[in-house]
């Protein structure tokens, strides 16, 4: 347990705390919540104004308001089932998306189409050195291995920026099992408080 004198001083180093200063700081914490989306209300999710049940969960609470003690006990292990759902497909798509779509890096001819989609200034480096190499009674070898290395850097981005995107979506996906464990518990919860209090 933290003193007076800890939390008066806690208080005192959150008081001068501002955030990011820079720009880029300010821009990347502006999306710590919207991740993946799972943190967000069940209602927004789904896209319903506040105060009004999204047909889905309509339907799930009157299939099982027999089965429980009132009907708004039954609303809210509907409102418990679809957000397990949610998380569940969740969990499925981020581990598609960073474990089975993701089969390695390209190499070879697929490496070089894969940077030419991603950097027009890769095929106008190689119409320059093309141009040179044909026009040329005497190419410049030091402008054309200018060229290269420049190409060359094109494709150790690209690289970096694929193994970047990966590491995200297994991040993603690591979050979003989390989600779908407090999911299961809620859920396994309300089943539990709704069977306790039947008498």
């Amino acid at each position: 347990m933290a003193t007076d004198r800890q939390v008066q001083a806690n208080r005192a180093n959150a008081k001068r705390s501002s955030g990011p200063r820079s720009e880029r700081g300010k821009r990347a914490i502006a999306l710590n919540a919207v991740k993946h989306g799972l943190s967000i209300p069940l209602a927004s999710a789904l896209g319903q104004p506040d105060g009004q049940d999204h047909p889905a969960l309509q339907a799930i609470a009157e299939l099982i308001a027999p089965e429980c003690t009132s009907q708004e006990t039954a609303r809210r292990i509907a409102l418990t089932i679809l957000e397990f759902e949610r998380n569940e497909i969740a969990q499925r798509e981020f581990f598609m998306s960073c474990c089975v779509e993701s089969q390695g890096l390209p190499a070879g001819a697929e490496l070089v189409e894969a940077v030419r989609q991603r950097y027009p200034e890769y095929d106008m480096m190689q119409e320059l050195i093309d141009e040179e190499l044909l026009l040329s009674a005497r190419p410049d070898k030091r402008w054309i291995v200018k060229g290269m290395k420049i190409m060359q850097n094109l494709q150790q981005e690209f690289i970096q920026a694929r193994q970047q995107e990966q590491t995200e979506a297994v991040k993603r996906w690591k979050s979003s099992q989390r989600y779908l464990k407090r999911a299961a518990n809620q859920l396994a919860k309300a089943l539990r408080t709704d069977t306790h209090s039947q008498p």
